[in-house]
């Protein structure tokens, strides 16, 4: 009997680590779900792309790499107007901002010096 009780005990011990794990997965899942999450890997000197837009001889392949890149960190709602900006009295408008701020540095990062003349003082990446 006692050993019975052990494996109930063992397995209850088990049962509750492994809800603590699926909680903190669940958590984890939930952040990155999140449009205002930022990875550490998510920097404003990021390369998201592998080659620079130059103008007309690469558009094609570039405007399809830039949306690919942003669906992966979760940020193409900032680009397609899709999660426009909150009020400035809003809490989530520093979250906002800061992401922004993250996604108008990217595409500064992945086109040329000439386009980046003309975009450079944007105030939103859409």
């Amino acid at each position: 009997m006692a050993r019975g009780g052990a494996q109930t005990r063992s397995s209850s011990e088990n049962s509750n680590r492994f809800s603590a794990l699926d909680n903190n997965a669940r958590s984890y899942s939930d952040e990155v779900r999140n449009p205002y999450y930022l990875s550490n890997s998510d920097h404003p000197g990021a390369s998201l792309v592998p080659k620079i837009l130059n103008g007309c001889e690469n558009y094609s392949s570039w405007q399809r790499a830039m949306p690919v890149a942003l669906v992966v960190r979760n940020k193409l709602k900032f680009v397609n107007g899709k999660l426009p900006p909150p009020d400035e009295d809003d809490e989530d408008f520093v979250l906002w901002n800061r992401c922004n701020s993250i996604v108008i540095s990217w595409i500064l990062h992945v086109i040329s010096n000439e386009i980046t003349e003309s975009v450079m003082y944007m105030d939103d990446a859409t």
